[in-house]
C-alpha cells in the first residue's frame, strides 16, 4: 500500500495556480478534484474536472498526491 500526506491549504491564506487541478474541500465537508478558472470578465470561478461551476463554497485546497507508478503498485 501506498500513502501521501495531503497539506491543506486555506483559501484565505493564498489560491493554486489558474487552471491547475487541485483537490478542493468545500464548505459542506466533500472534496472533490477541481480548479481555478476565471469567467470571461475575469472574475474567480472555481470549477471541477468536468469544468461545471462549484456552487458549494471551497474553503481549502491541495496540491493533488503524487503516485509513483513505476516503484509502488498498489
Amino acid at each position: 500500500m501506498t500513502t501521501s500526506t495531503i497539506t491543506w491549504k486555506l483559501v484565505a491564506d493564498g489560491l493554486p495556480d489558474v487552471e491547475s487541478n487541485v483537490l478542493l474541500g468545500l464548505s459542506s465537508g466533500f472534496t472533490c478534484e477541481g480548479f481555478l478558472d476565471t469567467d470571461h470578465e475575469g472574475a474567480q470561478i472555481w470549477r471541477d474536472v468536468c469544468a461545471v461551476e462549484i456552487e458549494d463554497a471551497v474553503v481549502a485546497w491541495a496540491e493533488l498526491p503524487m503516485f509513483d507508478s513505476h516503484a509502488n503498485t498498489p
